[in-house]
């Protein structure tokens, strides 16, 4: 039985190790890294022609964004290790039972920043000066997104699946 596992392994026998498949997949690890810091860099290109007042608020919404991720930076390196040795049942539901606990916590504190949000809309709008409200709120709704992100990056590096990558 063990010897037909073998056989049947989508492993290339010339990789019965995995080093062709470790390289492949962290090649797709560092071109998605190094082209998503290339794009940010290139956004402020494309946006430096909007109005000055416009591209003011733009730049302010991508730091928020970037504060929103603090609470959640390390998480990836968590779940990473976390998945990588989920190797029994019982750890299996233990990374999904610590996944769902940190997905609600994470909703939950967004809700609470989104409230404060909510209450103080015209205050912020106000001390930003963001003309249009749409800009403030696309920002709340992207900083539960930016929350998240690190928790299922975390599982499918762990997992190594890196196709969703390219």
């Amino acid at each position: 039985m063990e010897i037909e596992a073998m056989q049947t392994s989508p492993v290339p026998k010339s990789d019965k190790g995995g080093h062709l498949t470790f390289f492949r997949q962290s090649g797709w690890l560092m071109i998605a890294t190094v082209l998503g810091g290339g794009l940010m860099f290139a956004v402020h290109s494309i946006a430096q022609k909007m109005p000055k007042d416009e591209y003011g608020v733009f730049t302010t919404m991508l730091q928020l964004i970037t504060l929103m991720g603090v609470p959640a930076v390390g998480l990836q390196s968590v779940f990473a290790q976390q998945a990588a040795g989920a190797l029994t049942a019982d750890k299996e539901r233990l990374l999904a039972s610590t996944f769902r606990s940190v997905i609600k916590a994470a909703f939950c504190l967004w809700l609470i920043v989104a409230g404060g949000v909510f209450v103080f809309r015209q205050e912020i709008m106000t001390a930003l000066k963001i003309a249009n409200p749409v800009a403030l709120w696309l920002t709340v709704v992207v900083g539960l997104l930016v929350l998240w992100r690190p928790v299922l990056q975390g599982i499918l590096q762990g997992r190594q699946n890196f196709p969703w990558l390219g």
